[in-house]
């Protein structure tokens, strides 16, 4: 968790310098009259933990992303939309087999940009398990509920040429174990990303 939470304050330093470059002639500007609306696309990597009574290893485990994002803000404040795929696979340590999970997260955050390059975003996420499969390909579905609730929190900050940058943590509030383990399962991960706006 410290670790991530330096890299989340590095990050955020980094994308305030680049306001030296990025905020002249920007075309965010928080003093416009009207909504402004934003879509574009995202990529990027994971690191999850699962948490509980559980025979996973419990470690941060990499995955990649990758998604689409539609936004709307006004002034400092905004709301936004996403849908992300994602994968992850973890390690029993008692039997040595490995499951691998596919993610469709529906995150709903609300925006505030402290300055006009720089969003901070909090809200949050419904997930979903389309993919969970052993290393032979067999259905493993029988070990994890169908969804999960969690709440993200992250910074992200727009770069030239539309790019965006950002990182991000979420934290699963439900309990995800639908095995004969007793105990609760939740989930934690922290992102790396770099995205594209398609308009802004």
């Amino acid at each position: 968790m410290k670790h991530l939470l330096k890299i989340a304050l590095g990050t955020a330093t980094f994308l305030a310098a680049t306001n030296t470059y990025a905020g002249a002639g920007s075309r965010y500007d928080n003093e416009s009259p009207v909504p402004v609306a934003t879509l574009g696309a995202r990529v990027g990597m994971q690191m999850q933990n699962l948490y509980g009574s559980t025979p996973w290893n419990k470690k941060f485990n990499t995955g990649i992303l990758g998604g689409a994002f539609f936004g709307v803000y006004h002034k400092y404040i905004g709301g936004r939309v996403e849908v992300t795929a994602r994968s992850v696979e973890y390690k029993n340590v008692n039997t040595g087999a490995r499951v691998k999970i596919g993610n469709v997260d529906v995150p709903i955050l609300f925006e505030i940009r402290p300055i006009r390059e720089i969003k901070i975003h909090v809200g949050p996420q419904i997930s979903v398990f389309p993919l969970v499969e052993d290393r032979g390909g067999n259905d493993a579905k029988r070990f994890f509920k169908s969804q999960e609730f969690s709440f993200v929190a992250g910074v992200e900050g727009d770069l030239p040429w539309k790019i965006v940058a950002g990182v991000r943590f979420i934290k699963g509030l439900s309990d995800i174990n639908d095995s004969y383990i007793p105990g609760k399962w939740s989930t934690a991960s922290g992102q790396f990303y770099v995205g594209y706006r398609l308009f802004d």
